[in-house]
């Protein structure tokens, strides 16, 4: 009897100690340590193509139907692939074109097969999006992580 009493004295301190109490503010006691912040979105990897919208109407024509970009893209299904020796392998319509390329800043430099040059500057770049113009700013390419 005596145990229960002085069990029940000591949980009622407690709570009235705690009673009206505010919660523990960031970096009191027992608070983990707070979250570190994420690591920077990274190039390297696979991109799947989702779309591509035109900027700007290709030479000598109109402003294609954006439905119509959307069902080429779909149909091509293409793929970037960055990877951390430099290198980059798009595929499109089961074609595979390797080429190297080389990031600075917002811009991506890339090298084809037969030496031709293409600057990409990245609009978005997520762990999960990747947005980039192309083909002298008159187009932008939308992708997920594949």
């Amino acid at each position: 009897m005596k145990k229960i009493f002085l069990f029940g004295a000591m949980l009622c301190a407690v709570l009235t100690a705690n009673a009206g109490a505010s919660l523990n503010q960031p970096g009191e006691g027992g608070d983990p340590a707070p979250a570190a912040a994420p690591a920077a979105a990274t190039l390297t990897g696979k991109w799947h193509v989702l779309d591509m919208k035109f900027l700007v109407a290709p030479p000598g024509g109109k402003m294609p139907d954006q439905a119509t970009v959307t069902a080429m893209v779909v149909k091509q299904n293409g793929l970037y692939e960055f990877t951390t020796d430099g290198k980059v392998n798009v595929t499109a319509n089961n074609k595979l074109t390797a080429g190297t390329y080389k990031k600075t800043g917002n811009k991506i430099e890339t090298t084809g097969p037969k030496g031709e040059k293409e600057i990409y500057e990245i609009i978005t770049l997520t762990d999960k999006v990747l947005t980039i113009k192309v083909n002298q700013g008159k187009m932008l390419v939308m992708m997920e992580r594949a």
